[in-house]
């Protein structure tokens, strides 16, 4: 899901779980903030890592099927972007499997594989229901990124996954969950975010005792955290759903984004090329940019706008101090 652009737009575009930003600051008084950005500086990424982690414990069997019967719908996102590099895993959360694409020796599964959907739908099967109870998803990605160090490269961002009907008992906090991930990728935060499909009974799922509530978990803390997004597994619109995910992981990483040098007052927030201001919105409603919270960025549909690598984009705002 997008950030905010608009002050009416903005709750309606953050994730559904995302909480303000904690800026830390030494300062009392906001700063009015205005500076140019040169085009050619403007940060763009082409490539992509993506990991899912699917629960392989005798309960999955619906969200299997689920992920297979619309893993064209997903896949779809990625083949409509031709500039867009991508490599994808598939690991259980069973911490004695190894993986079952794209990684441990595995052929390579990126932008290049002929009909990548057929190839994934037969890892999910393959995956089966006899994994172990005790679901872990945090232990098996971090222990299967350690065990193949040439999957991630550190520059490139990486997104995860989860898709399970349990809460993860990986002996290990949401943010240590995070920090070793982010230690693998070399520290920066702003290239790693956690994404699940989760069949929880708060999110209007079967009634278990494995996954009373996803709200307060482990899991709802890592996408809080890296600024992910989430969904019930148990809804009709699955395929939407997954597919908007798919979206939201391309649009998070790959456009290009100006990261601000401070925590704005998002109603304050101007973008303005050649002196005249750049309309913020949904593209398909004339926008031209909207405000990601997640990484602290101002995120460009384009920069069609531009006509030379040489020209500026200017951004002023009025600095929000946000304390804990």
């Amino acid at each position: 899901m997008r950030g905010a652009a608009l002050p009416a737009l903005a709750l309606a575009l953050l994730p559904a779980c995302a909480e303000e930003l904690a800026w830390h600051v030494d300062h009392e008084t906001p700063r009015e903030m205005d500076y140019a950005v040169n085009v050619k500086d403007v940060f763009v990424n082409n490539s992509l890592d993506v990991i899912f982690v699917i629960d392989n414990s005798p309960s999955m069997q619906q969200e299997h099927q689920d992920v297979i019967d619309n893993m064209k719908v997903y896949m779809d996102k990625f083949s409509q972007r031709t500039e867009l590099q991508w490599k994808m895993a598939l690991l259980s959360t069973d911490q004695t499997d190894a993986p079952y694409v794209g990684m441990g020796g595995l052929p390579p599964f990126n932008s290049n594989v002929p009909d990548p959907v057929s190839v994934f739908q037969r890892g999910v099967d393959s995956l089966g229901l006899s994994g172990h109870q005790d679901e872990k998803v945090c232990h098996n990605l971090v222990r299967h990124l350690h065990s193949d160090p040439g999957f991630l490269d550190p520059n490139v961002p990486l997104a995860v996954i989860a898709v399970t009907d349990a809460t993860d008992q990986s002996n290990m906090s949401a943010e240590e969950c995070r920090d070793r991930v982010l230690a693998l990728k070399g520290g920066d935060a702003e290239l790693f975010r956690y994404y699940g499909a989760f069949a929880a009974d708060d999110l209007g799922c079967r009634q278990t005792d494995m996954f009373p509530s996803f709200h307060g978990s482990k899991h709802a803390k890592l996408v809080e955290l890296t600024g992910g997004d989430y969904f019930s597994a148990c809804e009709d619109d699955f395929g939407d759903r997954f597919a908007d995910i798919g979206e939201s992981i391309i649009e998070s990483f790959q456009n290009p984004r100006i990261r601000l040098d401070a925590f704005p007052d998002v109603e304050t927030l101007s973008v303005a090329h050649r002196g005249e201001p750049l309309p913020p919105g949904p593209e398909d409603e004339g926008g031209l940019w909207y405000f990601d919270q997640g990484t602290n960025s101002v995120v460009l549909h384009s920069l069609d706008f531009a006509t030379s690598l040489n020209e500026d984009v200017r951004i002023s705002y009025t600095e929000k101090l946000v304390h804990e």
